[in-house]
């Protein structure tokens, strides 16, 4: 009798984005940053600093939002695999006020799920990306656009890292353990 194998998936990582482009972006608002503050001092008007600096963070939000669209499209393009969160899902629900608190750690938390199964072992922390994401947020609007980026893109080099990881994991047997999110239907007949 042959057991069904789960077989790596080379697709996986070809889908996943370019996180260093996220890191150019942080290093584009820290020039940015450093054009204001050049601007304020020598008080030149109509200075660029500002402008790059705020196109600088909407492009690092835009890409950042097309990294969590590549992840769960990514994914979910695994065969035999039914992720629980569409692609476009896991970007529209950031734009819920309060909501978007959980989110950043919901959605960490199904990848992991997903990694942590492919991989037999608890290599992710969907915890760990929530906490820098929420915490890239609050950098950026309190302390410093650049470090914010810094922290958002580190949060998306981490789950690339394990969504990697997970592609390279020796197959799993299909008797090993349930698919994450697989839930046994009860035969319950009426009559």
């Amino acid at each position: 009798m042959t057991e069904s194998i789960v077989r790596p998936h080379d697709g996986l990582t070809a889908g996943l984005p370019r996180i260093w482009v996220g890191f150019i972006l942080a290093g584009v608002i820290l020039v940015g940053e450093v054009l204001a503050v050049i601007s304020e001092e020598g008080s030149s008007p109509g200075s660029a600093g500002p402008l790059v600096f705020l196109l600088a963070v909407l492009a690092a939000w835009i890409y950042w939002l097309y990294c969590v669209f590549r992840f769960h499209d990514a994914i979910g393009s695994v065969p035999g695999y039914r992720h629980p969160i569409t692609p476009a899902k896991a970007v529209a629900l950031h734009f819920v006020p309060l909501f978007n608190f959980y989110w950043t750690f919901r959605w960490p938390s199904k990848i992991a799920l997903f990694v942590n199964w492919r991989t037999q072992t608890n290599s992710m922390m969907g915890w760990i990306p929530g906490v820098l994401v929420l915490g890239s947020v609050i950098t950026m609007r309190i302390v410093d656009g650049f470090v914010g980026a810094l922290l958002l893109f580190s949060a998306g080099a981490y789950i690339s890292a394990r969504i990697r990881r997970a592609a390279r994991a020796a197959p799993v047997p299909g008797s090993a353990m349930a698919p994450p999110g697989y839930t046994r239907i009860l035969p319950l007949s009426c009559g």
